[in-house]
């Protein structure tokens, strides 16, 4: 397991391979300019409150279509 700390990150900060501190032995084998974490600011809903919630915790329902009416 490699844990990093991203405790100290602030909006708009990146953390990226380079930065990444490795077990003895560990070597990478992808761009050490690839970003793994970055911080950005919490989106705000339009939805009025309490709706979002619950479309977050309600599954959608797909229905069969029904078959259309012969004329």
């Amino acid at each position: 397991m490699i844990a990093v700390d991203v405790s100290a990150l602030k909006i708009g900060d990146s953390l990226h391979v380079r930065h990444i501190v490795l077990p003895e032995g560990v070597t990478t084998v992808i761009d050490g300019d690839i970003t793994v974490f970055s911080v950005s600011e919490p989106r705000v809903s339009d939805a009025p409150a309490g709706e979002t919630e619950a479309a977050a915790t309600e599954p959608e329902v797909i229905k069969e279509k029904k078959p259309e009416a012969e004329e």
